[in-house]
């Protein structure tokens, strides 16, 4: 079932979007012949996110959540990313809200928050959203190098600098410390 699931997933990534609906039902198809509860209708709504259809996406979405209540964390990802991609931002910061609620160290649902609100223009509560990803998640590379980034583009490198050697100093090993040290050495070479 994970094999197809997981199949399915990159394929949609990939934008190979009816491969990934077929692999998708064999998944469901399985799942519910094991006892599972179907899962195809999450994956369709995942889909029209992906292609930006993000009405098609939010009829899905709902039809699911009146069913089952939301409680993985990519389901609030692609729900939350619907409502932003609606315009529907007041939506998106309740659906973000009760993701951090019931997963408090989830740094992706921090890091997606601080970006609507970056997209938004909203620096200051992007800065906050991402510096509450940080505390709640400290090794977690995704909201340094986020606020880092935002930093940069509001010309204030000196303040994305101390991020991103908070992030290497914490977790040196990381896969984000290997990102922000990339960005560094994007701040610091001569233009």
């Amino acid at each position: 079932i994970f094999m197809y699931s997981n199949l399915a997933a990159v394929l949609a990534q990939k934008g190979e979007y009816e491969e990934a609906l077929e692999w998708a039902d064999r998944a469901n198809t399985l799942n519910v012949r094991a006892g599972g509860r179907p899962s195809l209708e999450s994956f369709n709504g995942y889909v029209h996110y992906l292609k930006r259809e993000y009405a098609q996406a939010d009829a899905t979405l709902r039809r699911l959540v009146a069913a089952t209540p939301l409680r993985e964390e990519q389901d609030f990802l692609i729900f939350a990313g619907t409502q932003v991609g609606l315009g529907r931002f007041d939506e998106a910061i309740k659906v973000y809200n009760d993701g951090l609620a019931l997963l408090p160290k989830s740094c992706n649902l921090w890091e997606a928050f601080g970006q609507m609100y970056a997209t938004q223009g909203d620096v200051v509560t992007a800065l906050a959203t991402f510096d509450k990803g940080i505390v709640a998640v400290p090794k977690c590379g995704l909201n340094y190098n986020s606020a880092a980034r935002l930093l940069v583009k509001n010309n204030r490198v000196p303040e994305a600098k101390q991020k991103l050697n908070a992030l290497i100093t914490i977790a040196p090993k990381s896969d984000g410390a290997v990102i922000a040290k990339e960005i560094l050495l994007t701040l610091t070479k001569p233009s």
